[in-house]
Formats: structure tokens, C-alpha cells, sequence
């Protein structure tokens, strides 16, 4: 069918008509009820039979339905993820005759601990928990609505459509050891049969997010288990950047505090779940794995063209220049065979430049810009009583060592993101110290 109307009548005989074109639907409605809120009991007549389609929600006044959530004290937050529309979709079917007179209506979802599970839901609930695994907590989660006009809480033990509902798991069933990785699941319990449920745990928020169309008891478990990534040899070579160079040279400053960082980042580090999960699997066959910090000079046309365009963007109204493109890397490998690289760190690592002294010219100010995951970035440095540059990091792509000419060091500082208006300040100061009559000798300052 490519097009046809449908009259849709509700119970207070307001009449809607629907035209439905393929996939499209128009709407225009015949008969507006007091508050102007467009809410229908639907029918098609199709012939003489009439077919329901059921409860459509187009407008809710904003103020007219409400959601809460209420746990008691020793519960942890929870939320209800739904939009308003979706819930009074699902939930408020049979209160449209109130709501289309004004009538106002709450939905509730409340949450308490359960200290103990009857001996049926503990033999269930086992059936369900992972091998090894242990319950960190138990929850009663009940859902209800409220019309104003009836003022009686009225519970929903089912719903028909999925409820979208966050947990923040308890700070004592957040693992703190690295040497372990932790993983949730949600058991629920409702008419004498256990579900484990789909969810998701935001490592960062400290959350769990699932989806459920029953209430009643929902039982959080957790498993640990134990890292064997550890066994990653950490090489860090050496240069010397004390001593002149013939072309830019790069170090890293060998210390156990920065093998630790990078063997923790294999495993703390989502982005390096996989070259984690490689590395076991190395373990296991008894290869031998190291991770190496690597650098590369790059000359420019080996540079990744949409890391050199950012680049460019990036310092093109700063006067910079491009001096050297760096790769710089952490390379794992097993047996001599590479098996990824660690994009990220869970903290920044010291590296230093040494500069030529051709290219150290009198009068050049240096920064680092890094392009990772497509986002351009000049990095705060530090210039060195030997002449060396220092910055941080915690991600690994594309840079670039960049520098300005400026006049014995009275030219304008590179803006770093953090610097606007220094240009400005600067020039007015120095207009009104010339103005005064006053010579004033500025020294090179470390960029910071």
C-alpha cells in the first residue's frame, strides 16, 4: 500500500485521521482535547474489524509527568535513563481520560538493599553466577506510578518495553589491584526464575548500565580475575642528549617508576585491552615479551598526510616552523614479532630533546605539538640549563618539534593554549616603558 488513511477514534469520541506513506507517517488530528495534549487510544477499522493499536504519546507538557528516584540510605545512586516520553508511553496507557483533563502523574523507581536471599533465590541465583565469582550486594528494585487524582502509588512488576537504569557500583567492589581485572554481572530474580542480565560497566564513571522489564530482586556479582601481563620486559634505551648531536635526538630517562607506569598502562588502559589480551596469550605459549620506548626521526614525506595537515593547521598562525616530525612509540613484542603498540599511559612520561647547534640557532623559541586521535595539541615544555628540551606525555602518535624566530629572546611566546593576550600585555608594557625613557634588558624565559 502505498498510501491510506485511518480514522482514529478515541473513548471521549475525539477523532484523529493518519495518512501512512511507506515508512513516513503524517499526522493531522481532528479534535483537540481541553489542555491541547495529543494522547489516543488508537484503532484501525479495516472493514468491519477494528484493530487496536494501541497508546501514542505526540506532546507531554513538561510539568505534567514526573520521575523520581528513591533508594534508601545505604543504596547507591541510581538513574533512570528513559526520556519522560518513553516512560509515559509504556506506563500511562491506561490514565489518558485523567491526563487529557489535567490530571498530573509520577513514575517511581525505588531501591533497597536485601540482606539475605531465601534458600530458593540463593539456589537460583547460583545456577546463574559466574564460576568463581562472589555477590557484592543484593537489591530490591520496584517500579510504580501515581495519578494525582487517584493519589495511590500503584506497582509495575512488568513492563513492555525496556527500562534503561544506571547503578554506581559501591567503592568497595571497585578493584584498586592492578594485577587484577574485575568484571560485574547482574543477576535478576523475578517470579522464581534468574536472568543474568546484559550490563555494561563504565570504568570511568564507576557505573553499571542495563536494560530490564521486570522488578523485583536484582543481585550484583563480581569476579576477579588475576593479570599475567606482568611478565613484559621494559626496554628504555638510552641516548646521551648531554653531549652534542648531530641531528635531533630523543630520550627518555630510565627509571623504575616509568617501567611501572607502562606496564600498569597495558592493563588499566581500554584502548590497550587488546594488546593486553595478546600479550597473556603470549605468556601462556611461553614467548618471551618486551615492550620497547622507540622514537624515529620522520622525514616529511613519510609523514601520515592527515597528521601533517593538523600539524600545519594547528601552527600556521603562530609563526612556527616545522624543524623535525617524530614518531615516537612503545612497541611490544614476542619473540621478536610485533604485537601492537600502547597508544596511551595512565600518566605522562619526561622525555628531553637534544637540539643540533645549527638548528639552535640565538633568538629560537621550541615547543612539541602531538597529533593523537586526530586532535592537534602544542605541549607546555621546558628549556634545560644544557640546552635540551623537556615536556610530558601520555599518548603516542605523530609530533613535531616546532620553533619561532624571535629577537634575542623579545619576540612573542608561543601560545600554548593557555597564553592569550601575553603578545598584547607585552606590547603595551614595553610602549610605556619605552615612553618613560627606560631600557630594560629582558632575558630568555624557560617556556613553560
Amino acid at each position: 500500500v502505498e498510501s491510506k488513511s485511518y480514522v482514529f477514534e478515541d473513548i471521549d469520541s475525539t477523532k484523529a485521521e493518519i495518512t501512512i506513506e511507506k515508512e513516513k507517517e503524517t499526522y493531522d488530528f481532528d479534535g483537540i482535547d481541553p489542555l491541547g495534549i495529543e494522547m489516543y487510544e488508537c484503532y484501525i477499522k479495516d472493514g468491519t474489524e477494528l484493530i487496536n493499536v494501541g497508546f501514542i504519546v505526540f506532546n507531554i507538557e513538561p510539568d505534567q509527568v514526573t520521575k523520581e528516584v528513591k533508594t534508601a540510605k545505604d543504596v547507591p545512586t541510581i538513574s533512570v535513563n528513559n526520556s519522560l516520553e518513553e516512560l509515559s508511553n509504556d506506563l500511562l496507557k491506561d490514565d489518558l481520560e485523567a491526563l487529557s483533563y489535567g490530571d498530573t502523574a509520577e513514575i517511581k523507581l525505588t531501591a533497597e538493599k536485601k540482606d539475605n536471599l531465601s534458600k530458593d533465590e540463593q539456589t537460583i541465583v547460583e545456577t546463574k553466577m559466574s564460576e568463581d565469582s562472589e555477590v557484592g550486594m543484593c537489591l530490591d528494585i520496584n517500579l510504580y506510578k501515581k495519578v494525582e487524582s487517584e493519589n495511590t502509588d500503584k506497582q509495575i512488576t512488568e513492563t513492555q518495553k525496556d527500562i534503561n537504569i544506571s547503578i554506581d557500583v559501591p567503592k568497595d567492589l571497585i578493584n584498586e589491584n592492578k594485577n587484577v581485572t574485575r568484571s560485574y554481572q547482574v543477576i535478576r530474580v523475578h517470579d522464581g526464575a534468574a536472568e543474568t542480565l546484559d550490563a555494561e560497566f563504565d570504568s570511568q564513571n564507576g557505573n553499571l548500565t542495563f536494560n530490564t522489564d521486570k522488578f523485583s530482586t536484582y543481585v550484583l556479582t563480581y569476579k576477579d580475575v588475576k593479570n599475567t601481563v606482568y611478565k613484559t620486559e621494559i626496554n628504555i634505551p638510552t641516548n646521551d642528549t648531554t653531549k652534542p648531536v648531530k641531528e635531533v635526538t630523543v630520550d627518555v630517562q630510565e627509571s623504575d617508576k616509568v617501567k611501572e607506569i607502562i606496564s600498569d598502562s597495558i592493563v588499566s588502559v581500554e584502548k590497550n585491552k587488546d594488546l593486553k589480551n595478546k600479550i597473556t596469550a603470549a605468556n601462556d605459549a611461553g614467548k618471551k615479551v618486551s615492550a620497547n620506548v622507540v622514537y624515529k626521526n620522520l622525514e616529511k614525506e613519510n609523514v601520515d598526510s592527515t597528521d601533517k595537515s593538523l600539524i600545519e593547521e594547528k601552527i600556521k598562525d603562530q609563526d612556527l616552523v616545522v624543524a623535525q616530525y617524530l614518531d615516537l612509540s612503545i612497541v611490544v613484542f614476542a619473540d621478536n614479532a610485533e604485537l601492537g603498540k600502547v597508544t596511551e599511559l595512565t600518566e605522562a612520561i619526561t622525555y628531553k630533546i637534544a637540539i643540533p647547534a645549527d638548528l639552535a640557532k640565538e633568538g629560537r623559541e621550541f615547543v612539541v605539538v602531538r597529533v593523537h586521535d586526530g586532535v592537534p595539541e602544542i605541549l607546555p615544555t621546558t628549556m634545560n640549563d644544557d640546552g635540551t628540551l623537556s615536556f610530558k606525555t601520555d599518548r603516542f602518535s605523530t609530533y613535531a618539534l616546532v620553533y619561532k624566530e624571535t629577537t634575542s629572546g623579545k619576540g612573542d611566546t608561543v601560545n600554548t593554549g593557555d597564553q592569550n593576550n601575553v603578545a598584547l600585555y607585552a606590547s603595551l608594557c614595553t610602549l610605556a616603558l619605552l615612553g618613560a625613557g627606560i631600557v630594560v634588558l629582558n632575558k630568555n624565559r624557560e617556556e613553560l
